[in-house]
This record gives C-alpha cells, sequence and structure tokens, in this order.
C-alpha cells in the first residue's frame, strides 16, 4: 500500500520506520563487519534506489497499459504544509522539503 510508506528515506518516521529498521538489518547481515554509519549510509542508498526504481517502474507500466492516463503517486511530492488556517499560508511547500522532494 502505497500510504504505508515513504520513497524518502528520511520521511519513513514514527510507525513507518520499520522499513529504515529492516534495511538496516539486511545491510548488517550482508556485511557483518562494517561500522554502523556504514550500514546506514548504505541502507539509505539502497532503500531510495530501490523506491526509485520501483516509482520509476510503475509509472512505466501505467504509461504503457494506458497511454493517455495522468500518471503520478498519491500525497507525493508530499509537503507537510498543513498549517492552512495560518494567516501567511501560502499552500507552497516548504524549501527544505521541495528538494527531498527532488531528489
Amino acid at each position: 500500500d502505497w500510504e504505508a510508506w515513504r520513497p524518502r528515506w528520511a520521511f519513513n518516521w514514527d510507525t513507518k520506520d520499520i522499513y529504515r529498521q529492516r534495511s538496516r538489518a539486511l545491510v548488517q547481515k550482508q556485511h557483518p563487519d562494517w561500522p554502523a554509519p556504514r550500514v546506514e549510509a548504505a541502507a539509505q542508498d539502497q532503500f531510495e534506489g530501490a523506491a526509485e526504481e520501483w516509482m520509476a517502474g510503475t509509472l512505466k507500466l501505467g504509461q504503457a497499459l494506458r497511454p493517455q492516463g495522468l500518471w503520478g503517486f498519491y500525497n507525493f511530492p508530499e509537503c507537510y504544509n498543513y498549517d492552512f488556517k495560518s494567516p501567511n499560508y501560502t499552500g507552497q511547500c516548504p524549501q527544505n522539503i521541495r528538494a527531498q522532494n527532488d531528489q
């Protein structure tokens, strides 16, 4: 289910942290001699690489099956800009979130 995880490592917090935990465990199992920072970096790279491949493949399949359709992912990019009652609300994604969504 798309809503159960996020393709960006940093956005998988709270109950979604299980994906980061399992990614670290997989890398640690493959490389038991690696120090924690190296495991963390490799786990993040592998997770985000796999997420990107999955997303791209899903879009390609959708476009092949329905070439006239408009394709995207629900709630992605996520802007975390829910403060719509604020008088200064613009609806824009904060710059730091935009930068992460663009990766």
